[in-house]
């Protein structure tokens, strides 16, 4: 148990505020997960701000700034690979549109399981893909960043094509003859 105190209600053993409850309860998920409670042990504010700054400074930033580098480089690939999908998408009246919507949606109606069980065969050194990509250019897919980036462009080509093929769909004809 925590007994959350201010360094003048520890002194002075003065009752705490309905407000400062809510601010020690907020703490009390925060810093008991990184304190060894013992019991019946009571903390002062000082030592928890001591505790909490400790821990903020000992981040790792390296996953948040891969995470963003892995989100920008894929954006800016599917936007490239996606445009021209979602333009001929939105323009055709063929009879293959729905397969390719389809195809284009798939990674959506796959579980997760089952895609990545598929990404991870199909870029494996084992299949063609993989196998052309090790012996003519020595980029081995699987388990490092170029793999990943695939596999996220795969992933999210449907959350990027779609919002684009109903935005152009919804451009009125007539603007568009215009224009040119």
């Amino acid at each position: 148990i925590i007994d959350f105190k201010s360094e003048t209600q520890a002194d002075n053993h003065q009752p705490i505020t309905d407000d400062e409850a809510r601010l020690f309860s907020i703490y009390d998920v925060a810093v008991g997960l990184i304190i060894d409670i013992e019991e019946g042990k009571t903390f002062s504010m000082a030592e928890i701000k001591e505790k909490m700054i400790e821990v903020l400074e000992n981040i790792e930033f390296e996953p948040f700034f891969f995470s963003f580098k892995l989100a920008g480089i894929t954006t800016l690939i599917l936007f490239f690979i996606s445009l021209p999908i979602a333009w001929y998408l939105s323009q055709t009246k063929s009879r293959f549109k729905p397969i390719l919507e389809a195809i284009t949606a798939l990674p959506i109606v796959l579980p997760p399981s089952v895609l990545g069980f598929y990404i991870l065969w199909s870029l494996s050194f084992n299949s063609p893909i993989g196998a052309f990509f090790q012996e003519y250019f020595g980029i081995k897919l699987v388990f490092n960043f170029t793999g990943l980036i695939i596999a996220s462009c795969f992933y999210s080509l449907p959350f990027m094509v779609q919002p684009l093929q109903g935005g152009l769909e919804s451009i009125n004809k007539n603007m568009l003859e215009a224009s040119y």
